[in-house]
């Protein structure tokens, strides 16, 4: 049976996915280009790190992993809050 960090870890990756996938396609149609939605990779990446962390480490390593994975999601929100929509086929 999981331990409730593994559980933890596996969630942490669904989220990332579930952010990545649509930004991705959104990117994919047009609607972004690649630099004005760099920081939902960091975002994205800061959940892989905390999820990583979660799954594969423990005590002093899972603490300091999960503060630099939080430290880029928090990042990743920051800088990403400028954030436009293109108009259709621009």
């Amino acid at each position: 049976m999981m331990d409730s960090n593994s559980i933890i870890g596996i969630f942490l990756f669904v989220t990332a996915l579930v952010i990545l996938i649509p930004v991705l396609l959104q990117i994919r149609d047009g609607r972004f280009h690649w630099r004005e939605v760099w920081g939902m990779f960091v975002l994205v990446a800061g959940f892989v790190i905390v999820g990583t962390a979660y799954m594969f480490l423990a005590g002093q390593e899972l603490r300091w992993m999960s503060l630099l994975g939080l430290a880029a999601v928090l990042f990743g929100l920051l800088v990403q809050h400028k954030r436009r929509d293109r108009p259709e086929g621009s």
